[in-house]
C-alpha cells in the first residue's frame, strides 16, 4: 500500500488547451463588462450635457427678462418672428446733469448680428453648444406683455456627427413693448 500512495499521479493538473478556454472566457466577461460600463458613463454624459444646456438656456431668458424689464421702451425689429429684440432704456444723463439720454441693448443670437452699444448674444450664454433659429414673437394677450423667445439648442453628440436638436421656448414678461413691421 504504501508503493501505491507514493505513486505520482501522471493525470493531475490543467492541460494548456483548458487553461486557454477559460482565459478566453474571462476576456470576454472583462470586454462585456467594460462596453456596459461605457454605454453607462456615455449616457450620463449626455443628459449631464443636455442638461446644462437647457440650464444655460433658462439664464440667457432670464438675464434677458431682467434687462426687459428695466427699459422703457421694447422693438421687435422685422415684424413679430424676427431674429433681433431692440431695448430701449433712458436714463438720468451723467455728463451734464440735464435731462435723460437713452441705452439701447440689442438681443441677437451673436454679438456679430447686433447692432447697438450694448449687445446681448444669446449664444454668449452657452459654453458647448450653439443655438439655431432664434425667434422672437411678440405676445399681449389679456393685458399680459411678453415676448415668445424660442430657439433651438445644438449640443454636439460624441457618439454621431449630427448635433441633439433641443427645442427651448421661454416667455420674457414686460411691461410694454410694440413691434415694428
Amino acid at each position: 500500500m504504501l508503493k501505491q500512495k507514493k505513486k505520482i499521479n501522471k493525470d493531475s493538473g490543467f492541460t494548456i488547451v483548458e487553461l486557454l478556454v477559460v482565459v478566453l472566457i474571462i476576456g470576454l466577461v472583462v470586454v462585456a463588462l467594460t462596453m456596459i460600463m461605457r454605454s453607462v458613463f456615455l449616457s450620463f454624459d449626455r443628459t449631464k450635457r443636455l442638461e446644462t444646456a437647457k440650464a444655460q438656456a433658462q439664464e440667457a431668458v432670464h438675464y434677458i427678462t431682467k434687462v426687459a424689464r428695466m427699459s422703457d421702451f421694447i422693438e421687435i425689429t422685422g415684424g413679430s418672428g424676427s431674429e433681433k429684440m431692440h431695448l430701449t432704456w433712458r436714463r438720468p444723463n451723467m455728463t451734464n446733469n440735464q435731462g435723460y439720454e437713452e441705452q439701447d441693448i440689442w438681443v441677437c443670437k451673436e454679438k456679430s448680428s447686433c447692432g447697438g452699444s450694448y449687445d446681448i448674444a444669446i449664444e454668449d450664454f452657452f459654453s458647448g453648444a450653439q443655438i439655431d433659429n432664434l425667434d422672437f414673437t411678440g405676445s399681449s394677450t389679456s393685458g399680459d406683455n411678453r415676448v415668445i423667445v424660442s430657439f433651438n439648442i445644438l449640443v454636439p453628440d460624441r457618439n454621431s456627427s449630427e448635433p441633439i436638436k433641443i427645442p427651448f421656448q421661454g416667455a420674457v414678461s414686460l411691461r410694454s413693448y410694440k413691434i415694428n413691421p
